[in-house]
């Protein structure tokens, strides 16, 4: 009972002086092989489907970005521009301007310490009579930067856009 098999024997006796043949070797290759993990993919063939993988994805995009294209018909053909006479100068100078217009360029030509306050009365006619937000934002604009501090704080007379706008100035006011 106490005989150990002789293999057993010489593993525990300590290294083997010699190295293994050939033969051992190509034997504990052969059973210890199953149990060694197979690659998913050859590794000859992972550069083969690499570069395939490559040419299918760039096939998808060129005919993704032919199938895209708008289909337009040819251009017609156009009739020849007919000439538009321009307004002249004197013609434009000449025609009447709305009284929110005249306030801003009234607001131009005042002094610098009026001023203000006549760019917000445009700012508010551009509004009231003609609904331009636009002309009323750069009037408003006008103000605000010419303006006094407490030009900019709200009050009960002031529209959105207005409101919008000094809120804004003051938030940035505050920032800095």
């Amino acid at each position: 009972m106490n005989e150990l098999p002789r293999e057993l024997e010489a593993f525990l006796a300590g290294p083997p002086a010699d190295h293994p043949s050939a033969a051992f070797r190509e034997r504990i290759l052969e059973e210890t092989e199953i149990f060694l993990p197979r690659p998913w993919i050859s590794r000859r063939l992972a550069v083969p489907a690499a570069a395939l993988g490559m040419l299918v994805l760039w096939g998808a995009l060129t005919s993704w970005s032919i199938l895209r294209r708008p289909v337009t018909p040819p251009p017609a053909v156009l009739a020849p521009a007919a000439f538009v006479q321009a307004p002249r100068f004197s013609e434009i100078a000449s025609m009447p301007l709305s009284p929110a217009e005249m306030l801003e360029w009234q607001a131009i030509e005042s002094a610098p310490q009026i001023r203000p306050q006549i760019y917000w009365s445009a700012g508010q006619t551009y509004l009231a009579d003609e609904g331009d937000y636009l002309s009323a934002l750069r009037c408003y604009r006008q103000a605000l930067d010419a303006g006094t501090p407490e030009l900019r704080e709200v009050t009960d007379d002031d529209d959105l856009l207005a409101m919008v706008l000094k809120f804004d100035r003051s938030h940035k006011e505050n920032k800095k």
